[in-house]
């Protein structure tokens, strides 16, 4: 029941932080990375990037640019789970010490 957080995620856009703490959450429910944490995490993450899509949300041009390239990247993915697939490249493109 414990979530255990680099400090360093701090480092990155808002939204690629978002993926983190969701994920992570995820596995409160799921403990592995099964077909149903899958799905549980695709939705929370679809729920998140219309949040995040909305004028609503105070948050920066960058992350706000971020959010619908990541969008529309996922829209056209053919990966089983596109949103996950999308964020976790996105990711991967910086160094975490």
């Amino acid at each position: 029941g414990n979530i255990n957080l680099n400090l360093n995620i701090v480092r990155l856009p808002y939204l690629l932080q978002d993926y983190i703490l969701l994920h992570e959450l995820c596995h409160l429910r799921h403990q592995d990375h099964g077909h149903a944490f899958h799905l549980l995490l695709e939705h929370v993450l679809t729920d998140d990037l219309m949040k995040l899509m909305s004028a609503d949300v105070d948050i920066s041009d960058t992350d706000r640019a971020m959010v619908k390239e990541i969008a529309r990247k996922a829209a056209v993915s053919k990966a089983r789970y596109p949103l996950d697939y999308t964020i976790t490249r996105a990711i991967k493109r910086f160094t975490l010490v």
